[in-house]
C-alpha cells in the first residue's frame, strides 16, 4: 500500500477549490484578500528559517540514515540555529509591498495554514503519540480553517450564513477526498478488529472492503511481511474495519446530496445545517468501529471525534432554528412527488379563518371539508410589515428579489412616499410616483430595518423617459454576479380602457451590487404581444436563465417561457414552442393558462408553481387566486385549481384586486410559502377619495401561507 496521504490531501485542496469557486460565482461574490507586508515578511522568513534548518541538517548528515522524507520533514531532527539566523536575516532584508490574492487563492493561503496547523495540534491532543503529517484530525482542521474562513469573509461583506452555506459542499467533498488517502496510506484512523465472516447478504463486497489488514501502512502498525524489502514492511495482525473507506464512501453521496440541493435552498444557512447535521451524524456512528481513545463522561464514553460531531449537530440545528426553516420543512416541500396532469375542472374554494388585521366584514366559508395541513391562512405579519408611516406608505407590485448579501430587493408600483398623515391615518388621493423599492434585511420584518429606494424629487426609482405620461412597472427580476436585472413593463397613460396602454417594447434595467445604483436600461426587442419577467429561474444548471410571461386578454391569459443566456441577456431569447426551443417569437407555445392577466410562476423546491387571480378590475368582482403546478420549467401546468378566496370587505363589498407574486425565499418553520396579491381600493362600491384623503390600508399588499400539501395536490381532490 503507498503512502499516498500527502497526495490525497492536496487532491483534497484542489477539489475543494474547485467547489468553492464555483459557488462563489454562483452567489455572484467576489472580492481581493490581502497579505498585510508585515505578515509576508514572517511567512518568508519562518519557511526560509525552516527549510535552511532543515537542508543544512541532511547535508551534514548525507550518509546517515534518518528515516522517511514525512517523517524527517515533521520531527524536530533541524540546525535550529542555523535556521534562525536565515529567518532573521530574510525578515530584516525582505520588505514586500501589501500583495493583493484573488478569492480563492487567499482563502487557501490562509485556511489551508490555519486548518493544517489545527489538524497537527487536535491530533496531538487527542493521541499525543502519533503528531506529524499522517493522522491528521479532521475537525482540529474544520474548526481552525473555518473560523479562518468566516473571518476573511465577514471583513469583505460576505454574511456569516452565506459564507457557511458557500462552504458546506466543498468541505464535504474534501473530507470525502482526504478519508480517501487515509484509508489508502494506513495512517492509523482505521476500525476496531473485524474477524467475523463476511456475512452472506454482502458475498458481493470484496473482502478488503469489509475486514483489512493494511499492509505497507504508513504509521509501522503490525507484523513484518515476509520477504519485503523499504520502509513500510508491516502489516496489521489483525484484520480491522476499513473505517476510512466507509466514510469516503458516505460522504461523496452526502456531497452529491447537497450539490444537488444547493439550488432549492434559499434561505441561508440551512445548506449548512444540512451539512453540519449529516456530517455530524456520519462521523458520531463511524466513530462506534473505529479505534480512539475514550473520555468518560458520568455514563457515556465517548471520543474526541463524537464530542465534537455532537456540537456539530447542535451548531446546525441552531442556525436551523435561528433561520427558523427546519430541514424537515424544506424536505417536505421538496421531495412530495408532483401529481396528476388530469383534466378536471376547477374545485371548490378552501375554507378561511380570516385575521381581523385585514378583513373587514365576513368570513368566508364553503362547503370544502380541509383538514389544519390545507388551509391556507393570511400571513399577518407580512400584512403588518407593510404598514408603515415613512418612507414607501403604500403601493400595488410586491415583486421580492432575494440577494447574495442577505437581503431582499422588494420591487414596487405606483407608490405612496412621504406623505403620511399620522393623526388621520390616510394619505393623499393620489401616489407621488409610479415605481418605488424597499431593501430588507433577509427575515427582518421590522418596517424600521427597512430603506426605501426611490428617485430624487423625489420620482420613479426606474425612470428612463422624461415625460410624465411615460413610466416603467417592474415585473420581475434577478441577480446574476454583481448585477440585478429587472424586468420593466413599457407602459404610457391612455384615455379609455384601464387609462394606460403599451409604450412599446420593454426594457431591462440594470442595478449596481451592493448599493443598488440603477446604471442603465436595455430595450428588448418586440415579443409579439407577449410581456415576460412574471418570474425568473436564475437556479438551474447551464447557460441560461428563464422567465415566464403572458400573451392574450385579460380573461384568460396563455402562460409562455422564454430563456437568455446568463452571460448575455440581451443575446437573443428563445421560446418554448411546444416540443423545443425556438428563436422565433411567433413560433412560442402555450405552457399553461391564467385565470387573468394577473400571473406569477415560481420555482418551489424541484417543481414549478403558477399562480393567477379571478379576473377584476373594479369592486365586487373577481375574489379568487388559483394555482398549478408542473414538475418542469415548460410545462405542461396542471388545470388551475382553486387556492384561496381573498376576505378583504368594506361595507360589504370586494376590492379590486390582482397581482399575484410567489416568495420562495419565504417559507416559513411549517414548510408553508409565502404568496401576495394586491388590493386597489373598493371604487365605485365605496368611494376611495374622500375630502382628498384616502386610506392608504386598502392600497397595500396582502400575504397568504400556502402548506406544502398543496403544492403538490391532486387537481382531481377537493381537499384543498
Amino acid at each position: 500500500m503507498i503512502a499516498s496521504f500527502g497526495l490525497f490531501l492536496v487532491l483534497a485542496f484542489a477539489g475543494a477549490y474547485i467547489v468553492f469557486q464555483a459557488e462563489y460565482r454562483r452567489k455572484g461574490i467576489d472580492f481581493s484578500v490581502s497579505i498585510h507586508p508585515l505578515i509576508a515578511r514572517l511567512g518568508m522568513a519562518v519557511v526560509t528559517g525552516l527549510a535552511v534548518a532543515k537542508l543544512v541538517y541532511r547535508l551534514r548528515r548525507w550518509g546517515v540514515l534518518i528515516g522517511s522524507p514525512s517523517d524527517f520533514i515533521f520531527s524536530l531532527q533541524a540546525d535550529w540555529w542555523v535556521g534562525l539566523l536565515a529567518a532573521a536575516a530574510v525578515a530584516v532584508l525582505y520588505r514586500p509591498g501589501r500583495l493583493q490574492l484573488q478569492l480563492m487563492d487567499g482563502l487557501l493561503l490562509y485556511c489551508g495554514i490555519s486548518g493544517f496547523l489545527g489538524a497537527i495540534l487536535f491530533a496531538a491532543f487527542e493521541d499525543p503519540h502519533h503528531i506529524g503529517i499522517h493522522g491528521l484530525n479532521f475537525y482540529g482542521a474544520l474548526l481552525a480553517g473555518t473560523a479562518t474562513f468566516l473571518y476573511i469573509n465577514r471583513r469583505h461583506g460576505v454574511s456569516l450564513l452565506t459564507a457557511v452555506d458557500t462552504g458546506s459542499p466543498g468541505m464535504m467533498l474534501a473530507y470525502a477526498i482526504g478519508r480517501l488517502g487515509c484509508h489508502l496510506a494506513g495512517d492509523g484512523d482505521w476500525g476496531i478488529v473485524n474477524i467475523h465472516p463476511l456475512p452472506a447478504w454482502l458475498s458481493w463486497l470484496p473482502d478488503w472492503a469489509w475486514a483489512w489488514r493494511y499492509p505497507h501502512n504508513s504509521i509501522r502498525q503490525g507484523e513484518y511481511i515476509a520477504g519485503c524489502t523499504g520502509g513500510f514492511c508491516t502489516q496489521l495482525v489483525n484484520p480491522v474495519y476499513p473505517t476510512p473507506l466507509y466514510e469516503s464512501l458516505v460522504c461523496f453521496i452526502l456531497f452529491s446530496v447537497l450539490w444537488t440541493l444547493r439550488r432549492n435552498i434559499s434561505r441561508p444557512g440551512l445548506l449548512f445545517t444540512l451539512y453540519a447535521v449529516l456530517n455530524g451524524c456520519e462521523r458520531f456512528l463511524i466513530e462506534m468501529i473505529r479505534v480512539t481513545p475514550r473520555y468518560h463522561l458520568s455514563v457515556l464514553s465517548l471520543s474526541q471525534a463524537q464530542l465534537f460531531a455532537i456540537s456539530w449537530i447542535i451548531a446546525g440545528l441552531a442556525v436551523a432554528v435561528r433561520v427558523r426553516r427546519p430541514i424537515a420543512a424544506f424536505i417536505i416541500l421538496s421531495f412530495l412527488p408532483l401529481t396528476g396532469h388530469s383534466q378536471t375542472p376547477v374545485t371548490p374554494a378552501t375554507t378561511i379563518t380570516p385575521d381581523s388585521a385585514i378583513t373587514h366584514d365576513t368570513t368566508i366559508t364553503t362547503d370544502a371539508v380541509l383538514t389544519p395541513h390545507t388551509i391556507v391562512t393570511p400571513d399577518t405579519m407580512l400584512t403588518h410589515f407593510f404598514r408603515r408611516d415613512t418612507g414607501w406608505i403604500a403601493s400595488d407590485g410586491c415583486i421580492s428579489i432575494p440577494l447574495s448579501d442577505h437581503r431582499v430587493l422588494w420591487m414596487m408600483g405606483d407608490s405612496y412616499i412621504d406623505n403620511y398623515n399620522k393623526a388621520r391615518g390616510t394619505v393623499g388621493c393620489l401616489f407621488q410616483v409610479r415605481n418605488s423599492a424597499l431593501l430588507q434585511p433577509l427575515g427582518n420584518w421590522d418596517p424600521k430595518a427597512t430603506v426605501t429606494l426611490v428617485g430624487c424629487g423625489p420620482r420613479s426609482f426606474l425612470k428612463n423617459d422624461p415625460r410624465d405620461n411615460h413610466l416603467l412597472w417592474p415585473t420581475g427580476g434577478y441577480q446574476q454576479g454583481d448585477t440585478v436585472y429587472i424586468y420593466a413593463d413599457n407602459i404610457v397613460n391612455a384615455s379609455g380602457g384601464l387609462g394606460f396602454a403599451s409604450g412599446g417594447s420593454d426594457f431591462l434595467a440594470r442595478l449596481r451590487m451592493p448599493d443598488l445604483e440603477v446604471v442603465g436600461y436595455d430595450s428588448l426587442p418586440y415579443f409579439n404581444g407577449a410581456t415576460f419577467g412574471l418570474g425568473f429561474d436564475n437556479e438551474e444548471k447551464g447557460d441560461y436563465v428563464y422567465t415566464w410571461g403572458i400573451k392574450g386578454g385579460y380573461i384568460e391569459s396563455h402562460v409562455v417561457v422564454a430563456r437568455l443566456l446568463r452571460s448575455n441577456p440581451l443575446a437573443p431569447w428563445s421560446f418554448w414552442n411546444g416540443s423545443a426551443w425556438d428563436t422565433t417569437v411567433a413560433h412560442m407555445a402555450d405552457v399553461g393558462t391564467g385565470a387573468s392577466n394577473g400571473v406569477y410562476v415560481a420555482k418551489v423546491g424541484l417543481r414549478y408553481v403558477l399562480v393567477s387571480t379571478e379576473f377584476s378590475v373594479a369592486c365586487d368582482q373577481g375574489t379568487r387566486i388559483y394555482i398549478a403546478t408542473s414538475n418542469n420549467i415548460t410545462g405542461p401546468f396542471s388545470l388551475r385549481r382553486l387556492l384561496y378566496t381573498i376576505p378583504d370587505r368594506l361595507n360589504g363589498h370586494s376590492p379590486f384586486f390582482y397581482g399575484p407574486a410567489i416568495h420562495p425565499e419565504y417559507i416559513n418553520a411549517k414548510g408553508e410559502l409565502l404568496v401576495t396579491y394586491d388590493i386597489n381600493g373598493y371604487n365605485p362600491c365605496v368611494p376611495d377619495c374622500v375630502n382628498g384623503e384616502y386610506n392608504p390600508d386598502h392600497y397595500r399588499p396582502r400575504g397568504i401561507r400556502v402548506p406544502p400539501a398543496l403544492l403538490t395536490a391532486d387537481p382531481s381532490s377537493n381537499n384543498h
